[in-house]
């Protein structure tokens, strides 16, 4: 299902209906927060490494750097489902005409994972 007609059945289910400028930033951290947990999880488990990929150049647009965030997350929802499988949250789409606003939380999520 895709991300409108997801949040649409979301909606209906809930009764909660969120201005989208909330939404993007209720995503913003729960994407933040599944990253965090990654890094933590990669110190302990056999998880591949998350690196600065964008910054490495291995991804040229949001859209890319999403879907290959979620491949790192697919491998740690065999033991954690919970923390990486988020509902409505897990339609993180991006408008690539925003780059602007979509570099900016890409260059704040790089740094994020260089420091930890």
């Amino acid at each position: 299902m895709k991300g409108e007609a997801f949040l649409a059945t979301f909606c209906k289910k809930t009764g909660y209906s969120p201005r989208p400028e909330v939404l993007a930033r209720e995503m913003s951290y729960v994407l933040m927060n599944k990253i965090i947990f990654y890094k933590i999880l990669e110190r302990s488990y056999d998880l591949p490494k998350l690196t600065a990929f964008y910054e490495e150049g291995k991804v040229k647009s949001a859209k890319e750097y999403l879907k290959t965030l979620e491949q790192y997350f697919e491998r740690a929802k065999e033991d954690f489902e919970l923390i990486f499988k988020t509902g409505l949250y897990d339609h993180t789409d991006t408008i690539e005409e925003e780059v602007g606003q979509s570099l900016e939380l890409f260059l704040l999520m790089t740094t994020m994972i260089q420091l930890l």
